[in-house]
C-alpha cells in the first residue's frame, strides 16, 4: 500500500524521503543518540605522534571515502619492522570519568588461506591495556579488565580487490571504539594510544592504520556524500573486477579481435617489475626485467633473456 502511494503521488514521495533522511541526520549529529548514552564520548584522533610514513601518508579509501591514514611498518622494509607500531593523540577529554574514545581505522584484508588474522597490542597513555584481532569483516568486541574495544564494520576488502600491495593500501575499515575507565584519563589532557602489531609466524604483511578524521561523532551531508563517493568507487572496482572476469572465461564468444596471449616468463615467488621487449634486427628478442620479493624490496635482481623464436622459448 505504501509502495503503491508513494509511486501514484511523486511530490508524497519527495516529502517522506526528506523526512527520512532529516530524521536519520538528526541521530547522526547526536552523539548521545548515535552511540549511546553512558560514558562521555571524545573524539579519538587529534593527532599524529610517530608513524614509519610506510605509505607516505597518502589518501587512502574507507567507508567515507578518500582520507589521509598513518599505518604501522612497512613490511618490504625491513628496517621498519623492528617498532611495528604506530601512536597517536586523541582530542581533549572534558572529564575525569569513563569515557569512549571513538576513531576510523583500517587494516589489512587477510589471504583466502587465513581465517582468523595476526593480533596487535594497544595501548593507552604507554599502558598495554588489551589485545585485538586484525582482518575482521564483521562487527566484533574485545574486552580486557575495564577496557573494551569495539569494531564496527563498515567496509570489506579481500586479497585481489586492488591492483598493487604498497599503491592501494585502503583495507577493511570501520569505526572504533575504544572505552577506558575514569582512572585512564586526565581532564583537560589527551590520551596517546599505540597499536602494536606482533609477530605472526604464518604471515608478515600485516597493517593498522589510523585515519585522519576528527568527526567521527558528529556526522552531516558532507559525510554521507563522502560515503556514497566511497560507494562508487568500490562498485566501479567490483565493475572492474567482473569485466576482467568476463573477458577471460567468455572471451570464445565474443565477436571482437582475438589476439595471443604468450607467457615469456614467470616466477611465482617474486614480484616482477615490467619488463623491457626489444626486437633485435636479427629478428630476436631480447627482454630485461627486475624482480624482488616486492615491489620497493632491496633483494631485487635484474634479469636478461634472449629468445630466437619470437619468445616461444628463453635462453
Amino acid at each position: 500500500m505504501m509502495i503503491d502511494s508513494l509511486k501514484r503521488n511523486p511530490q508524497f514521495f519527495m516529502t517522506f524521503l526528506s523526512i527520512g533522511i532529516s530524521l536519520g541526520l538528526a541521530s547522526w549529529t547526536n552523539p548521545t543518540k548515535a552511540f549511546g548514552a553512558g560514558p562521555q564520548w571524545v573524539e579519538g584522533f587529534a593527532e599524529v605522534e610517530t608513524h614509519h610514513n610506510a605509505n607516505r601518508a597518502m589518501p587512502s579509501r574507507d567507508f567515507r571515502g578518500m582520507a589521509r591514514g598513518y599505518m604501522t611498518a612497512g613490511w618490504w622494509a625491513p628496517g621498519q619492522m623492528k617498532d611495528n607500531a604506530v601512536s597517536w593523540k586523541t582530542a581533549v577529554v572534558p572529564a575525569k570519568q569513563v569515557t569512549t574514545f571513538a576513531f576510523v581505522g583500517a587494516c589489512s584484508p587477510l589471504p583466502e588461506e587465513f581465517a582468523r588474522g595476526p593480533e596487535a597490542k594497544l595501548s593507552v597513555n604507554g599502558r598495554h591495556v588489551l589485545t585485538f584481532t586484525l582482518g575482521f569483516t564483521r562487527d566484533f568486541t574485545w574486552k580486557e579488565g575495564a577496557y573494551q574495544l569495539k569494531y564496527l564494520s563498515k567496509r570489506v576488502e579481500y586479497p585481489y580487490t586492488v591492483s598493487h600491495r604498497q599503491f592501494d593500501l585502503h583495507g577493511n575499515s570501520g569505526i572504533y571504539e575504544l572505552t577506558v575507565p575514569a582512572d585512564a584519563v586526565e581532564a583537560g589532557q589527551p590520551v596517546v594510544l599505540k597499536v602494536e602489531i606482533l609477530p605472526f609466524e604464518r604471515w608478515d604483511r600485516s597493517w593498522f592504520a589510523v585515519k585522519e578524521r576528527r568527526d567521527v561523532l558528529k556526522q552531516s551531508m558532507e559525510s554521507l556524500r563522502g560515503e556514497i563517493d566511497a560507494l562508487r568507487r568500490d562498485m566501479a572496482d567490483l565493475s572492474e573486477q567482473a569485466h576482467v572476469l568476463a573477458t577471460k572465461l567468455y572471451a570464445p564468444e565474443m565477436e571482437s579481435n582475438k589476439y595471443v596471449h604468450s607467457t615469456v616468463y614467470q616466477n611465482g615467488y617474486r614480484h616482477l617489475h615490467p619488463a623491457d621487449l626489444i626486437p633485435l634486427q636479427n629478428g630476436e628478442i631480447l627482454i630485461t626485467a627486475r624482480e624482488a620479493t616486492e615491489h620497493y624490496a632491496r633483494d631485487g635482481d635484474v634479469i636478461l633473456l634472449r629468445s630466437k623464436d619470437g619468445g616461444a622459448n628463453l635462453g
